[in-house]
């Protein structure tokens, strides 16, 4: 973990004290915006962008400006998104997974037509 321009690098205490993170209270400490006021989602992906603010492909700019977010603002700029969390609720992906699971060896076999899938799956 690196640290950015805005210094919200912070030690977590933790049994081998080597690990930090990125405060968004310290980001809005800095002036750069009301961190406490935007939607969760986009307080985690600010914090994305905030983890991975190097300069180059992430920068300050882009930090500051998702930190000035505003519901009826114009998008005028796109903010670089690196994905390194997904939030979804239990229920949303999960059933998914298990059917795609279920299904994925009968789509395999070039022999199996949609009515034969459906017979298969309505007797389950």
């Amino acid at each position: 973990m690196s640290a950015t321009p805005f210094d919200t690098l912070r030690p977590l205490p933790s049994s081998d004290g080597r690990l930090s993170y990125h405060s968004l209270p310290a980001l809005e400490e800095a002036g750069v915006g009301r961190i406490s006021r935007l939607p969760v989602s986009i307080r985690i992906v600010l914090e994305a962008v905030l983890r991975h603010c190097d300069g180059d492909k992430v920068t300050a700019e882009h930090v500051r400006e998702l930190a000035s977010w505003q519901p009826e603002a114009e998008r005028s700029a796109e903010i670089p998104f690196v994905v390194a969390r997904i939030v979804l609720q239990d229920f949303t992906g999960v059933p998914l997974l298990v059917d795609s699971t279920f299904t994925t060896p009968w789509l395999m076999k070039p022999s199996t037509t949609s009515l034969a899938m459906s017979s298969k799956l309505s007797k389950s």
